[in-house]
């Protein structure tokens, strides 16, 4: 069993700020995708109203379509709503 390790940096106020005011590298879309609002994982859990588990398994079945970019996975608003209007309910347990 692996223990978790919990390291503490000393950091000054001004190199917080400093970093909490960097830029963030921005995400760029395609045409076909511009426009569209991105949501997380955490976000479509939110969204949805549904356990971090439910999501997962959707996913993996095909049921909310994914879209990896930059390495990082995200989802379309617009196709997650599509997909959970055109579902029935039943459909949608995992």
């Amino acid at each position: 069993m692996s223990k978790k390790q919990e390291v503490f940096v000393s950091i000054s106020l001004d190199e917080l700020m400093r970093l909490k005011n960097e830029e963030q590298p921005k995400v760029v879309l395609g045409e076909k995708e511009a426009g569209k609002r991105l949501m997380t994982h955490k976000a479509v859990e939110v969204y949805l109203e549904v356990s971090r588990q439910t999501v997962y398994n959707w996913r993996k079945v095909g049921l909310i379509p994914e879209h990896k970019i930059g390495g990082k996975l995200y989802f379309f608003e617009d196709e997650i709503a599509n997909r959970i209007r055109h579902s029935s309910k039943d459909s949608l347990v995992a």
